[in-house]
């Protein structure tokens, strides 16, 4: 069985003169209203969720787990350590060749990502050519 297990949210607009009437509690709500009595799936949860506010997108997590499974300072470091990696793979994002396409791009087509990644090797091969004229420069 699964030792973690993660639980994306989805993205909310948090609540203000023009949003809905309700906005998503915070990270300590999530899962605060579960049944202790309900046994947990996983000895080691993540949850998540994307707040879209006045400067813009904020990622709220929470790592829960069984106690005796883990330590706090365990869990700390571990969250931590998540944390670390999503802000590197935001950062490799926004670089200016970041991305690319996948088979799911190009459903006219049966590639597999091996094949697409040759193509666009093959292409950027070509002398003065500078890249697939589909990606992003």
């Amino acid at each position: 069985a699964p030792v973690a297990g993660f639980n994306y949210l989805g993205r909310f607009a948090v609540a203000g003169p023009e949003a809905d009437d309700w906005q998503p509690a915070g990270p300590r709500s999530m899962g605060a209203d579960a049944d202790p009595e309900l046994p947990a799936l996983h000895a080691l949860e993540f949850g998540g969720l994307v707040r879209d506010g006045d400067t813009g997108p904020e990622l709220v997590l929470l790592v829960s787990w069984l106690e005796g499974a883990h330590t706090e300072d365990g869990a700390v470091r571990l969250a931590d350590r998540w944390t670390a990696l999503l802000a590197g793979l935001a950062a490799l994002s926004e670089t200016p060749d970041a991305g690319g396409l996948t088979p799911s791009d190009l459903p006219l087509v049966d590639l597999t990502l091996g094949q697409l990644e040759a193509l666009e090797d093959d292409f950027n091969d070509l002398p003065g050519e500078g890249g697939m004229p589909w990606t992003a420069a």
